[in-house]
């Protein structure tokens, strides 16, 4: 009988290593499949008719279909204090952008993070995000399961590990909590890193848009800004989750020395 409560209590510690995981995850179905964000907070008013316009105009240039019907919004800084620095955010169904912020900017800085903002919005990148986010925890939830799963059958088919049921129990709770913690910090690494993956293909694919639309002088504003930025000691408050300053100046230098050099070449 005393077994049989300890596998009970082993069955029950895996289970709860299942769902601890499970309940994290950042997945919510009405805004996966249906396009509602849920973003509510970020603010319901409508941003002011320069953005509109010029995020509109970018969206056709990437080639949204009905770009007129892309909902630009005014984040709400009273809502989202925390975000009074972020030029805007993208989710599935919309673009809000921070004028309290941009309005600051001369207009080429302003263009430059609208052109960003929708080519986040173009490429599905917040799809993205929840799709890798979701199967990394997915496979912490079933690595644990799994591994929760073959320590119960040890205990039912080993003498001793039936014998010393409590200790075998501690050892395992401490390694699982242990490889647990490894494998989410891992995880969160390679998060963070797919996330500057997908800041510098914004980037990139803005550059294009602009350059090809014959807004050069946009881009070359951003490349002086970052520098400026590096040589005034500027801190990226996003550093964590987007490329340094440095590496996103070196990309689009490397981007704008290929452009200008095939314009140069002969037809």
């Amino acid at each position: 009988m005393a077994n049989r409560k300890n596998i009970l209590t082993l069955i029950l510690l895996s289970s709860c290593c299942i769902v601890h995981n499970i309940s994290a995850f950042n997945f919510n179905v009405e805004e996966f499949i249906l396009g509602k964000s849920g973003c509510a907070s970020y603010g319901t008013e409508s941003n002011t008719k320069w953005y509109q316009e010029k995020a509109r105009e970018f969206l056709t240039n990437f080639g949204i279909k009905n770009a007129q019907d892309v909902q630009i919004y005014k984040l709400n800084l009273t809502a989202n204090p925390e975000m009074k620095l972020i030029p805007g955010i993208t989710a599935r169904d919309g673009i809000w952008f921070n004028e309290d912020l941009m309005n600051n900017f001369s207009e080429q800085e302003r263009t430059w993070f609208v052109a960003h903002e929708t080519a986040h919005f173009t490429y599905k990148h917040i799809l993205a995000k929840y799709l890798i986010l979701n199967i990394q925890k997915a496979g912490l939830a079933i690595w644990s399961g799994l591994f929760g799963a073959g320590f119960t059958w040890a205990i039912q088919h080993y003498d001793i590990l039936k014998k010393h049921s409590l200790l075998a129990g501690a050892i395992f709770g401490t390694y699982l909590t242990f490889m647990g913690t490894k494998r989410y910090v891992s995880n969160s690494i390679m998060f963070l890193n797919f996330e500057k993956e997908l800041e510098k293909q914004a980037d990139l694919q803005a550059a294009s848009m602009l350059c090809s639309h014959g807004l050069e002088s946009v881009v070359l504003v951003r490349i002086e800004t970052l520098k400026n930025q590096i040589g005034r000691g500027f801190f990226l408050i996003n550093s964590l989750d987007h490329p340094s300053l440095e590496e996103t100046l070196a990309y689009l230098q490397a981007f704008w020395n290929a452009w200008t050099q095939q314009k140069t070449q002969p037809a």
